[in-house]
């Protein structure tokens, strides 16, 4: 039997396998694969989802066939599949795994054994990601009847007046009224259209548009030299070192519009969801293109809707975390790594990657532009641009002219168990009366970091890590941080059930409790990991403190990572020393890079 070699295809499979798979395509299904289509296969005993890589030449054993096709339109490029395997190889993990890493989550499918006969061999499909639509009122051109009265009538002439609305829109005007509606169209007095909408995450939020700012000799030149390499359309990496507060952001806005008056595209990288709408914000402002983002604090919806419009070409700007290195945005003229420093940029479970190092990989494949911004470069991004790898890009002063803030150390010794030194107390005293906001830093969320027995010595720690459980309050629970192992909070020892348990070290929830009692009258925030939990947590805490809505805020690193904050004129950070001894061959550097970000 004569077989082409077109209905053979390799496919990748997401599991952890170093290796790809063959797969025969019947004639039905041939029109419709290609290269970047996800397909269902058979593997083993049941049915699960693969990444057409491309055809394979023919094989006169026996091929399983594939069992259909799952996309109209390939999901990546010959070019972004290049990216993938780089990174498969660099990294040493299965191609499979990285292809789902980089796809939005939720949208593969497969079998599962189920006791009902779902497909007629005992198995059920599960997964995949829905698409959202709304249905579209008009009224219609050539009435068939009269028009009817009270709210029917008030619908039909809205629609009349306005064109067309939305079910949505139609009931924030009338309230309920599937019923005049469904009278309408049985009467056929208006016309309905089903269309896809996207879930937008920033949908609620209003932005007042700016215009570029005045820079000074130092962005000026940052500026132009980036704008000559993007005009010249090969691969220029660049270190972009500026003190805190030297107005890198305002080079990255001015550098991306010259970008776009090109017709290219640029990705914006940032070490934190928390400074994602800050940033967004600034470039929703500034710029009236396309604007997608891309984090895990969206919710699985949101961030299959904002992969889709970059897939369409329907953004020229795309803003996110470390995952947004895979965003599927063709003509890539730039790509931005704000804070480059930050170890949030590693991927550290899975998919083990750093995004920064891809972001070059990535510009490089590209010829595009990638700049490296942050106040404490990495060493060996230092050494890279010393040795002029890099490009080095420098901004000494600050752009509003100002000095750097001035430093002051407090000696804890004798004062042992003191959350407040008295001169951080004086100082906050000071800066809440003169109408200032203040930043309380402690880099260990919960409320004591361990708890011992006086009597046997016991140090209740993790089975699993053996690192001490941290103990948070306000779920009275002892908790680890990293395998996220937790218990009840005992009363007793568990070795010799004495009575005598102490709880010692400080964490952010006991900071805050000894600020509300130190100052009762002053509104006092949390931002760390457990108050961020949930949809929009960053945001919400975020607009308070830009509000000043709130007088003290207390965090941990999450605070440290480059946000704006003019209100905040005290910054006081407790148990500074604590990170050097962190088991980390980079701690001091770190340490360094942390006090230094919070300074500004």
């Amino acid at each position: 039997m004569n077989r082409s070699e077109s209905d053979i295809i390799e496919v990748s499979i997401p599991l952890p396998l170093d290796t790809t798979f063959h797969y025969r395509v019947p004639e039905a299904l041939r029109p419709r694969i290609a290269p970047g289509k996800r397909v269902l296969v058979p593997f083993g005993r049941r049915k699960v989802t693969g990444y057409v890589l491309g055809f394979a030449a023919g094989e006169e054993r026996e091929l399983r066939e594939v069992a259909d096709v799952l996309d109209d339109f390939p999901l990546f490029t010959p070019r972004e599949l290049e990216l993938y395997r780089w990174a498969a190889a660099y990294y040493l993990h299965p191609l499979g795994e990285v292809i789902k890493a980089a796809l939005p989550a939720g949208i593969n499918i497969q079998s599962r054994q189920q006791s009902a006969d779902a497909d007629g061999d005992g198995h059920v499909m599960t997964g995949g990601q829905a698409v959202r639509t709304e249905t579209v009122f008009r009224a219609a051109i050539s009435p068939a009847t009269d028009a009817p009265r009270g709210k029917a009538a008030a619908i039909l002439a809205h629609l009349q007046a306005a064109g067309e609305a939305t079910t949505s829109a139609l009931r924030g005007l009338f309230g309920d009224c599937a019923p005049q509606l469904r009278r309408l169209r049985e009467l056929g007095l208006v016309e309905t259209e089903t269309r896809e909408v996207y879930r937008d995450p920033f949908r609620e939020e209003e932005v007042i548009p700016d215009s570029p700012l005045v820079l000074n000799p130092g962005q000026a030149e940052a500026r132009d030299r980036i704008t000559t390499a993007l005009d010249g359309g090969r691969f220029a990496p660049f270190l972009l070192r500026g003190v805190t507060g030297s107005g890198k952001t305002e080079v990255y806005l001015q550098t991306i519009a010259h970008l776009l008056e090109t017709g290219r595209t640029a990705l914006v990288l940032v070490p934190e969801i928390a400074l994602t709408p800050q940033l967004v914000n600034r470039f929703r402002r500034r710029f009236r293109c396309g604007i997608a983002v891309l984090h895990s604090g969206l919710s699985d919806g949101e961030r299959y809707d904002e992969w889709r419009r970059i897939r369409r070409g329907e953004v020229a700007i795309v803003i996110g975390a470390r995952s947004a290195i895979f965003a599927p945005l063709e003509r890539i003229g730039m790509i931005v790594v704000d804070e480059e420093h930050e170890s949030s940029y590693k991927q550290s479970e899975g998919f083990r990657y750093n995004a920064r190092d891809l972001a070059l990989v990535r510009g490089k494949m590209e010829s595009a532009c990638v700049l490296l911004g942050t106040a404490t470069p990495q060493v060996t991004t230092w050494h890279a641009a010393a040795t002029g790898k890099l490009a080095l890009l420098t901004l000494p002063d600050r752009a509003n002219g100002l000095p750097l803030p001035h430093a002051e150390i407090i000696d804890a010794r004798g004062q042992k168990g003191e959350a407040i030194l008295p001169p951080l107390a004086e100082g906050i005293t000071a800066n809440l009366a003169s109408g200032g906001q203040a930043l309380v830093f402690l880099n260990r969320r919960g409320f004591a970091t361990w708890l011992t027995c006086e009597e046997c010595g016991h140090v209740l720690r993790c089975p699993n890590c053996a690192v001490t459980l941290t103990y948070h309050q306000r779920k009275n629970r002892h908790i680890c941080h990293y395998c996220d192992y937790t218990i009840p909070a005992p009363s007793v020892c568990p070795e010799c059930s004495s009575t005598q348990v102490t709880h010692l070290g400080l964490g952010t929830e006991q900071v805050e409790e000894r600020m509300r009692e130190r100052f009762p009258d002053a509104r006092v925030d949390r931002m760390d990991r457990d108050t961020t939990r949930g949809k929009g947590g960053h945001a919400r805490i975020l607009r308070r403190v830009a509000e000043r809505k709130t007088d003290i805020l207390i965090g941990t690193q999450m605070v440290a990572k480059g946000h704006d904050f003019p209100g905040i004129t005290l910054v006081g950070i407790v148990s500074v020393e604590s990170t050097l001894n962190i088991p980390d061959y980079r701690s001091a550097e770190r340490t360094f890079q942390l006090v230094t970000q919070l300074m500004g």
